[in-house]
């Protein structure tokens, strides 16, 4: 049986869930199924430009902070992307305004005889500049305009194409750079099929322990015909691309400094050939919705505020429960960017309803509005509106101004926190101008982080900074103390073979494990030399899930990896893929468990077999009835419940049975649904 030294297929039931050998009988819009493991802050992240679940499936955790607490952070945030487009038109030509336009239409080509007459009687003609905004997440407007290569709108004109790579266009999670993404000349893929995430089982040059990948498009890199938007509001929308490829990455590490954060970057290329996108503007928008993921999203959302604290090495917005749910949510969370040289800040927040505006980009008198792009201004520093907009960092803020503003009442709160240049791209561009060649690209890089109140995020804000400034150079922490981290964990001849990550310098190194069911008293300790890494447990029950948890002692201080979840049965791991072998037809088990609102089923197959599984209440009612007498191969296989009923109504809190019925067999099992 082949083993590699690190893999990423089962270091917890969750990454087992989540594994390319598992069939899903679900529909997938989107990959909101991987979030960081590897430190304190429990992050999900996506393939359509935004971070967190938002209203999407499953919820939690968004960004679940102390990891495993049940308390979140984040309903959803975006990435929002800004510039000057030229105005072309079907057959490429540049568009120029008419001199008395009066509508977005009153444009003329150029080359055609009515610009040569206009230029005869004119002399010269102003070129037609639209100023467009790309955003991840509209949550004002619940849309989307970065979607992966292969996204709904794509099915139909793609066809058996789609069918073959719609499922394999997820997010990449890399251990230590293992396995890497195959984006060698993204966003470039001469045979037609842009496929970027598929991973490479090599390892990649990335500066994060645990590493996030995921790549994205404002246009279809197919040339598909229509608009490139999803979501409830896409149809409300004009959407121009900017022509922009992302390839987004999210980074963790275990260091005691760092325990607390994830680094995020984004690589964004212009990939139109003829044009630049000038005068741009990078910002993040984070709506936070603090509280206990028990009390729900609608509850959680309305007494957060959110503040700003400027200066050189700071510049953070954050978010924070208001009154901390009577010390539940007591931690503060902060997004810091990251400037190249003379790039100026700026942020803005606004009331649940009141979101800018960009309907209609191209309307040269908005009615109602002074600019019809309310975005773009926004981030490039100038309020379109008074009324709506509040500054969240001061407007024109000077070294002798307090640093500090944070909302007075508690409210639905979110925020736009953006970078730019001196817009002078167009005009008289600068070196402090952020313009975007064909085929160039820009990196921007950032911080989510937390703290237990301002003075603690300032000091945080400068640790990031140091450590971006370095280059992540991870000298910087060479001999500090690393909370363990489990790289792999894999059942093989009746024991349970354990990998992880450490740093020199500990004094002592203790392993734990039990059986998922058995109390805390039963944890089992095992004494191991500090220099260990992997270590090999032979005292394991077979069929059973066991916990895992690894602890290393610095000077007196105790530090105790997340604990991690094996299931004690057969797997293989040839050629990067789990395949189960099973002796009978059977359910696994589900993950989570309890849950809210969503769990997984696992069952494994011994032979093919039509498969019913069923959800049943305590009473023994039929609640809903997930797969209905379908047809399934041999093997590992996974189904979802949302936690609804039959008429997608939400079920109520309490113990639910879940039955597997083959031709052959008959498997039942409970589980809790948490509200």
């Amino acid at each position: 049986m082949k083993r590699t030294l690190v893999t990423l297929t089962v270091i917890a039931i969750s990454a087992l869930l989540f594994s390319a050998g598992v069939e899903e009988n679900i529909t997938r819009r989107m990959d909101v199924t991987k979030w960081h493991q590897a430190n304190n802050v429990t992050l999900r992240v996506s393939n359509y430009g935004f971070f967190g679940s938002g209203s999407n499936r499953p919820i939690w955790p968004s960004l679940e902070y102390p990891a495993g607490s049940g308390i979140d952070y984040l309903f959803q945030g975006a990435l929002w992307i800004s510039g000057k487009r030229v105005r072309r038109d079907e057959h490429n030509r540049r568009l120029f305004w008419h001199p008395y336009a009066e509508s977005s239409n009153d444009v003329v080509a150029e080359g055609t005889a009515e610009y040569d007459e206009l230029i005869d009687e004119y002399g010269s003609l102003k070129l037609a500049v639209d100023s467009l905004t790309t955003v991840g997440f509209d949550g004002d407007a619940s849309l989307y305009e970065l979607l992966p290569a292969y996204n709904p709108l794509e099915r139909d004109a793609l066809g058996e194409q789609y069918a073959q790579y719609d499922h394999l266009d997820t997010v990449i999670r890399s251990i230590a750079g293992y396995p890497a993404a195959s984006d060698a000349n993204f966003p470039e893929c001469p045979d037609n099929i842009f496929l970027f995430s598929e991973p490479v089982y090599e390892t990649g040059d990335f500066p994060g322990l645990e590493t996030m990948t995921s790549f994205y498009y404002d246009y279809s890199p197919f040339d598909t015909a229509g608009k490139r938007n999803w979501g409830i509001s896409s149809g409300r929308f004009d959407h121009f691309p900017l022509k922009a490829a992302v390839r987004q990455q999210t980074y963790a590490w275990t260091f005691q400094d760092l325990y607390d954060m994830i680094f995020f970057s984004f690589d964004i290329y212009n990939t139109c050939t003829y044009d630049s996108i000038k005068d741009i503007a990078l910002g993040i928008y984070m709506d936070h919705d603090i509280g206990p993921q028990a009390w729900g999203q609608g509850t959680i959302s309305l007494d957060d505020v959110s503040g700003y604290y400027a200066g050189e090495s700071y510049e953070f917005a954050y978010s924070r429960d208001y009154d901390g749910d009577g010390g539940l949510s007591e931690h503060w969370v902060a997004t810091k960017l990251f400037p190249k040289t003379d790039w100026n800040f700026t942020a803005w927040t606004w009331q649940r309803g009141d979101g800018p505006d960009d309907t209609r980009p191209r309307t040269i008198t908005p009615t109602g509005q002074i600019t019809a792009n309310e975005k773009y201004w926004l981030m490039t520093g100038r309020n379109p509106d008074t009324d709506k907009f509040k500054a969240l960092r001061p407007e024109n803020w000077t070294p002798d101004m307090d640093p500090h503003y944070e909302e007075p009442e508690p409210n639905d709160t979110r925020f736009l926190y953006s970078m730019y240049g001196d817009m002078q791209g167009f005009e008289e561009p600068t070196e402090k101008s952020i313009n975007l060649a064909p085929g160039e690209s820009i990196s921007v890089h950032g911080v989510l982080f937390f703290g237990n109140d301002l003075e603690q995020l300032k000091e945080r804000s400068l640790i990031a900074q140091e450590f971006y400034d370095s280059g992540y150079d991870l000298a910087l922490y060479d001999g500090v103390p690393t909370i363990p981290f489990m790289v792999n964990a894999v059942y093989e001849d009746g024991a349970i073979i354990v990998d992880w990550f450490r740093s020199d310098g500990a004094d002592e190194q203790y392993l734990y494990y039990k059986e998922v069911e058995q109390p805390a008293t039963e944890w089992q300790e095992i004494e191991l030399n500090p220099e260990k890494d992997s270590y090999v447990i032979t005292d394991i029950e077979s069929h059973h899930t066991h916990q895992i948890k690894i602890a290393a002692v610095y000077d007196g201080v105790y530090l105790e990896s997340r604990v991690y979840e094996v299931l004690a049965s057969e797997l293989s791991i040839d050629e990067e893929k789990i395949a189960f072998r099973p002796d009978s037809s059977s359910l696994i088990g589900n993950y989570p468990n309890p849950f809210n609102p969503d769990t997984q089923i696992l069952f494994n197959l011994d032979s093919p077999t039509n498969v019913t599984v069923e959800i049943y209440n305590i009473r023994g009612q039929l609640v809903r009835k997930l797969i209905d007498n379908e047809h399934y191969q041999e093997g590992l296989h996974r189904t979802i419940w949302d936690g609804k009923d039959g008429s997608d109504r939400e079920a109520a809190g309490g113990v639910y049975l879940y039955r597997l019925t083959t031709s052959e067999t008959t498997d039942v099992r409970k589980m809790i649904m948490l509200k």
